[in-house]
């Protein structure tokens, strides 16, 4: 079993709002983002609730921009690369297992 790899990556503006952090497990070839959320008061993240729950919406929607920087580029394709080896090797098991059914 192999550890899980986790990713930091931050905006090229270097905001601290702007981190995303990549998990990848490669037992189960599982790629995932999580994004940070700001910390706002108790009070300010009522008022976003209230105006949630009444429809209003924001033309902008609910998401922020993120900005790679070129230095973590080669990190993110080889994460990418490690999902879709993972994805071959799934895919290379399934077609195995049918052709020895096939052959039954």
């Amino acid at each position: 079993m192999e550890p899980i790899k986790i990713e930091y990556f931050e905006c090229a503006c270097f905001s601290a709002d702007h981190t995303l952090r990549f998990g990848y497990d490669p037992d189960y070839g599982d790629l995932w983002l999580e994004v940070h959320l700001r910390h706002d008061p108790w009070y300010k993240r009522i008022w976003h609730a209230i105006k949630h729950v009444f429809g209003y919406k924001c033309i902008y929607g609910c998401f922020d921009s993120w900005l790679m920087d070129e230095k973590d580029i080669d990190r993110m394709i080889s994460m990418l690369q490690k999902k879709k080896e993972f994805h071959i090797q799934q895919e290379q098991k399934r077609l195995r297992e049918q052709l020895v059914e096939y052959q039954e």
